[in-house]
């Protein structure tokens, strides 16, 4: 495989099936939440956009929910704002309503702030 970069002209020796964009899009802002210790959970309000080439019948899951947050039909794109309280990582699905079958997914990571102790290299008696 060659790929050359010259300013915004991208060529890959690729075919250009091997090359083409996903055909469904899915977006979450923002996609992150540091918790420090004092924090038992995130409460954040979550963004979710997403867009497809072709209009279809889907669905908006959360991985942990059986029942849909949101369905479309036949959008080409759409946006839903979720709000959450949570300890813990989330993962975002959008699927076609009829088959279930997964388009795009994206996680909502929730992390702990760890605080970092630094140690001294030298006893405070040494000098050099």
């Amino acid at each position: 495989m060659c790929i050359v970069y010259a300013g915004t002209l991208l060529y890959s020796s690729l075919p250009i099936a091997a090359v083409s964009l996903p055909a469904t899009s899915l977006e979450l802002t923002p996609k992150l939440c540091v918790l420090t210790n004092n924090e038992p959970v995130c409460h954040s309000h979550i963004d979710i956009k997403w867009a497809r080439e072709q209009p279809l019948l889907l669905c908006l899951f959360d991985k942990e929910i059986a029942n849909p947050l949101r369905c479309w039909e036949k959008q080409r794109k759409g946006q839903f704002h979720y709000q959450i309280n949570t300890d813990h990582s989330l993962t975002f699905q959008l699927r076609k309503q009829h088959d279930d079958t997964l388009l795009a997914s994206e996680i909502y990571q929730v992390i702990r702030a760890q605080a970092q102790y630094r140690q001294r290299r030298r006893k405070p008696w040494n000098f050099f």
